[in-house]
């Protein structure tokens, strides 16, 4: 909790960036992602770890671990829970309980995000069904099937320095 980075955020649905996510594999085969190029539309964003404690859906997830920003257009915050083996998104709430803006989103069983330790080849797919109110409309249901692939692993090239990576594919 507390915890926070700060990066460079660029593009919108009317102003997309352009992202080569293939990247260029060298002689050994290894892959090289270059992030190292400045957007000028780019802007500096902080993202953190938020408690629980105090959030008008504090009581609503039992066992969360903290919230974070999921979408700051529409100020909706993602409910963790944490696990030595994996990063589970228990649900959604909006920034307030205002009624005609109140979203309330939660899993019948969390979705693992993140299953540690990830490595290349790693796998899984994770399932579940959220309901509740989303932006001020109640009893919303959503089916949804997450399906996860570590499928490349290189570095990356950034403004600041090349780092160690893996890629991790999702298809929701």
């Amino acid at each position: 909790i507390g915890t926070s980075v700060t990066y460079r955020e660029a593009g919108s649905n009317n102003s997309p960036v352009v992202v080569d996510l293939t990247g260029s594999k060298n002689a050994s085969g290894e892959t090289t992602w270059f992030f190292d190029k400045p957007v000028p539309s780019s802007k500096k964003v902080v993202d953190e770890l938020l408690s629980m404690s105090g959030t008008w859906y504090e009581s609503k997830f039992g066992g969360a671990t903290y919230t974070a920003i999921l979408d700051r257009s529409l100020n909706f915050f993602g409910v963790f829970q944490t696990t030595n083996e994996a990063l589970l998104l228990m649900g959604t709430a909006s920034e307030t309980s205002a009624t005609l803006t109140k979203t309330e989103l939660k899993y019948d069983k969390p979705i693992e995000l993140f299953r540690f330790p990830m490595s290349l080849g790693s796998k899984w797919t994770a399932s579940g069904t959220a309901s509740g109110t989303l932006s001020g409309v109640p009893f919303v249901r959503m089916n949804e099937t997450y399906v996860f692939e570590v499928d490349a692993k290189g570095k990356a090239k950034t403004l600041v320095g090349e780092f160690p990576v893996i890629r991790l594919k999702l298809n929701l």
